[in-house]
């Protein structure tokens, strides 16, 4: 309970009025500057974020609701405050995780897919005044930064193919539809009867499907899995009035450029202080990621 107190009066004094006195509280995980909490009531639960990106404050306020209305899920927003160094939210607790598959599972959760599919084909002919989320683009900068994360000479062995990749990847940051910026499996719940629901909407801009379907390959993923993403984001799409610009193939290397970019800026924002990235989870980056990139071609 000493988090409940050193949270300010107006959160505090709401959560009282709305949903009576906690009887536990625990701080969330996540690589997210925010910070996430769950609050357990006689009644309920709720969850609590404090932001100090106006991104996602400004998506509850003029966006959530439109996607709401298209079957976009996003979880419930009880009651949102500006205040100093932070907006907070309290939001729908969805009680379940959504499992997160073995790193050598194929095969994507068709909710999921179901879900972004529905969000790009929705938000395709929007013009949003939408804050830029912070350092997104895969620039020869980045690069340069993630490649300080690695021993010289596997640096030095990394570079020309990275960089390849980071010009192959410009075309990802086209503005064909709005993005999630992050649907990995941890921002999904699932409700009681079953369906899921996208919780982390901070990194929220225009892009590409691949910049969202990277996220959900489990680990850094092969080209036989992404493939399968692909293939199933197809047939989730299908052939209407407006059909995808994109082969299976293109698709699926999209996929897999759209994965290195976000590992570069993975590395960038743990260089940068940008997240919270446990150093293990770049340590293991550093071993795996090399090879993968070789092996992409």
């Amino acid at each position: 309970m000493d988090l409940l107190a050193s949270w300010p009066e107006p959160v505090v004094a709401y959560l009282r009025r709305a949903c009576g006195e906690a009887v536990a509280v625990e701080r969330l995980g996540g690589m997210s500057v925010a910070r996430v909490y769950r609050a357990r009531f006689p009644t309920g639960s709720v969850v609590i974020k404090a932001s100090p990106r106006p991104a996602e404050a400004h998506f509850y306020e003029t966006i959530a609701g439109r996607l709401r209305a298209a079957a976009v899920p996003i979880p419930r927003l009880a009651w949102l405050a500006h205040l100093p160094g932070a907006d907070w939210f309290i939001l729908e607790d969805i009680p379940d995780p959504l499992p997160t598959p073995p790193s050598d599972h194929g095969r994507p959760d068709p909710r999921v897919v179901a879900v972004l599919a529905r969000l790009h084909r929705t938000t395709r002919d929007w013009t949003l005044d939408f804050p830029e989320s912070p350092a997104r683009s895969w620039t020869a900068d980045a690069t340069d930064t993630a490649l300080g994360c690695f021993p010289a000479g596997v640096a030095s062995r990394l570079e020309p193919p990275l960089h390849a990749l980071q010009r192959e990847a410009a075309p990802l940051t086209g503005g064909w539809c709005w993005i999630s910026g992050d649907a990995s499996p941890p921002n999904w719940g699932v409700r009681r009867d079953g369906s899921v629901a996208l919780y982390d909407w901070e990194l929220f801009r225009r892009g590409v499907p691949a910049g969202d379907l990277a996220t959900i390959v489990p680990g850094l993923g092969d080209t036989a899995r992404f493939r399968l993403v692909a293939a199933r984001y197809i047939e989730e799409w299908g052939q209407g009035t407006d059909p995808l610009p994109w082969t299976l193939d293109e698709l699926a290397r999209d996929i897999a450029v759209a994965k290195a970019a976000t590992v570069v800026m993975l590395m960038r924002a743990y260089v940068d202080n940008l997240a919270r990235v446990p150093d293990d989870y770049i340590t293991r980056l550093v071993e795996a990621f090399p090879p993968w990139v070789h092996a992409l071609g």
